[in-house]
This record gives C-alpha cells, structure tokens and sequence, in this order.
C-alpha cells in the first residue's frame, strides 16, 4: 500500500499575498468610501472642505491591518496649500481607523 503524496496546490490570489494587499488592489474604491464615510478623517474633511469649497481629497487608501478591532488604513491625502488659488496642493500620508462599529452599525 501506497502513501498519499501531498500535491502542492499553486498559489492563487489570496495565497499569493495577505488578506490586507489583496482588499488594497483589488477594492481601492470600497476603500475610499469607507475612509470618506465611516472615519474620523472624512468627517473632518467633510467639514473642512464644506468650510473651504473642497481642499482636501483622498487620492488612494492603503488597508494596513484588518484584525478584531477593525481596519487601519493609510491614506494619500492631496490638500490646498494655503487660502486662495493659485497656492498648490501637497500629498500626504495620513492615518485612518474604521471599527467594525462604525463599519456596521446596528449590528453589534
């Protein structure tokens, strides 16, 4: 009697990469969403913006961590230097939080 040889499955694309790469690049828009409208950071540009005719854009997001607790994001942010036109804009990083409470409230 035989043994049974233990065939190596190829990698697909969740064995290919974490869980955290694969959301980034495959669901940059659901991302997006989550950071503008359940997180701190779009809250505060919401309000920032309504003050300022929209000075502040997020450009892409990053998901760092999924765990227990929920999603921890790094966002490109693209901001109006100064007041006026004509001043730029700069890049930057910027951090992002979103609880599984604030993902999908009433559920808890």
């Amino acid at each position: 009697r035989s043994e049974p040889t233990a065939t190596r499955r190829q990698p697909g694309p969740l064995r290919a990469t974490t869980a955290e790469s694969f959301v980034s690049e495959r669901a940059p828009a659901l991302l997006v969403d989550i950071v503008k409208h359940r997180t701190e950071l779009g809250t505060t540009m919401k309000r920032q913006n309504a003050r300022t005719g929209g000075s502040a854009v997020v450009e892409d997001v990053t998901l760092d961590a999924l765990d227990a607790w929920g999603l921890r994001l790094t966002c490109n942010v693209k901001r109006r230097l100064g007041f006026g036109m004509g001043r730029g804009f700069e890049t930057t990083q910027e951090p992002a939080n979103a609880t599984w409470a604030e993902l999908m409230p009433g559920e808890a």
